[in-house]
């Protein structure tokens, strides 16, 4: 089983963090409380990673341990 990391930010920095977790062998969850712009959204799908925006799931941020 992977180990699990959420991300809480998908700008720049947020989205390589996600992108360098996932390389390193974590299954990532990415968490922005505003919008996430476009091209962030298409770096995270290209590489399958989950992400949400306008909110923190606090349950979902939870489970990643």
């Amino acid at each position: 089983m992977a180990k699990q990391i959420a991300v809480l930010g998908a700008g720049e920095s947020g989205v390589g963090a996600a992108v360098l977790a996932q390389k390193k062998g974590f299954d990532v969850f990415v968490s922005d409380s505003s919008s996430i712009k476009d091209k962030y959204k298409e770096i995270l799908n290209s590489h399958g990673i989950e992400w949400e925006e306008g909110h923190h799931s606090e349950s979902k941020i939870l489970e990643s341990r």
